[in-house]
């Protein structure tokens, strides 16, 4: 009898333990890393400005084998000194499910120490990614950087990144190919809003040809969605809409095969810090139960 009270009693101690190790984890969450703009000032070091890419070194890896099968390796002709990509998940390779053989390709790159000359480099494989094409940078001119890619059900790639084209101040904008792997963009830019000059967009080219994307402020709570409606530039929008979400890509945006499109994101640190959010965004009614009905939907037609 001794022997079990103690057991119990050991048993208590530790359940207590635990339960507050969680409490206080979860009352002192770990601090989350300052976001990068891509626009931050970099000290420079004289052996870093005498550094010299080597354009014709190509780094290969082995094939690895899997469960399901081996997955293989295969090189592009750019180069860069700049590796960050994003400060979520990078949405930067979209494979045509029409023609499954077409893959695209989009992401940050640079040749200078200091990445003044920052730009997004587009590549095109017709042969499911064995082999890739640089058809030059998205967009041409200015600096751009965050890209991200969808496409059309004609095969042509829809790019969103921010950049300074054209003399504005630096925000989201999208670029969108004239066929698939053709290289010839098209820019559309839907402004900036009130509170700022939204960066770090998440881009879904939708069947009707209407682009859905999001975007956010830096250092600000405002995360907002907006939508293309007229390609022909410099292009029709619904307006930027804010949404309780965080900033610097804590967002992404998926289409289902019945034409739903749903959207994922962090909650704002003003509001609903670190929860997930997926309400959903349709292109048709969707029926739902008394409790529930319009509950959360935001229809897009």
């Amino acid at each position: 009898m001794k022997t079990l009270l103690t057991l119990l009693a050991m048993s208590l101690v530790l359940i207590t333990t635990t339960t507050s190790n969680i409490a206080n984890a979860q009352r002192n969450p770990v601090p989350k890393p300052k976001p990068i703009t891509g626009s931050e000032q970099i000290e420079i070091k004289q052996s870093e400005r005498d550094f010299k890419i080597n354009s014709n070194f190509r780094t290969q890896y082995n094939p690895v084998r899997t469960k399901t099968g081996t997955v293989f390796f295969s090189s592009t002709s750019t180069s860069t000194v700049y590796d960050l990509q994003s400060n979520g998940v990078p949405q930067q390779i979209w494979q045509d499910p029409i023609t499954p053989a077409n893959v695209h390709a989009v992401f940050m790159y640079s040749h200078v120490p200091g990445f003044t000359t920052r730009g997004c480099a587009y590549l095109f494989s017709n042969d499911f990614g064995a082999s890739w094409t640089y058809l030059g940078e998205v967009p041409a001119t200015g600096r751009s950087g965050f890209p991200a890619i969808s496409g059309f059900i004609s095969g042509a790639a829809v790019i969103a990144n921010h950049s300074n084209t054209n003399g504005t101040s630096t925000h989201t904008k999208i670029n969108y190919d004239q066929g698939a792997g053709f290289g010839v963009f098209t820019e559309i830019d839907p402004g900036t809003t009130g509170e700022g000059d939204p960066i770090w967009a998440r881009v879904l080219a939708l069947p009707n040809n209407n682009i859905l994307f999001t975007s956010s402020i830096s250092g600000a709570f405002y995360t907002y969605t907006n939508k293309a409606t007229n390609l022909s530039p410099p292009g029709i929008f619904s307006g930027y809409q804010t949404y309780p979400g965080d900033q610097s890509e804590a967002y992404s945006l998926a289409l289902a095969p019945n034409g739903t499109v749903g959207h994922a994101f962090i909650g704002s640190d003003l509001e609903d810090p670190n929860d997930v959010f997926l309400p959903v965004i349709c292109r048709r009614r969707i029926n739902m139960d008394s409790q529930t009905e319009n509950l959360g939907l935001e229809c897009y037609h």
